[in-house]
């Protein structure tokens, strides 16, 4: 009986999530069209458009990137001082070679 009160809670909760996932992506979106009209009825053209879009995801993937690499470092060497493994470079060398 937990066992399906658990896995019914979670089904709920991640029904909820892809729900308000999918809504953030669509109201993204509507401003998003908005925004390129505004920009195209002033004079952008589609190569400049592409530029935009080029660099405007450059930056969100190193942005994405720099925050990601920094937290799993540090998060993974806090496991390993938690976890007594002072030393996780040699480990990684005797591990993966």
């Amino acid at each position: 009986m937990t066992s399906l009160f658990f896995y019914g809670f979670l089904s709920l909760i991640t029904l909820i999530g892809l729900i308000n996932m999918l809504n953030t992506l669509d109201t993204s979106i509507k401003l998003w069209r908005r925004e390129i009209a505004m920009l195209r009825l002033v004079g952008l053209t589609q190569a400049g458009f592409a530029d935009m879009l080029r660099y405007e995801s450059l930056f969100y993937g190193l942005t994405a990137l720099l925050y990601g690499l920094s937290l799993a470092i540090a998060l993974s060497g806090f496991l390993c001082y938690q976890f007594g493994n002072d030393n996780i470079i040699e480990t990684i060398k005797t591990e993966y070679s």
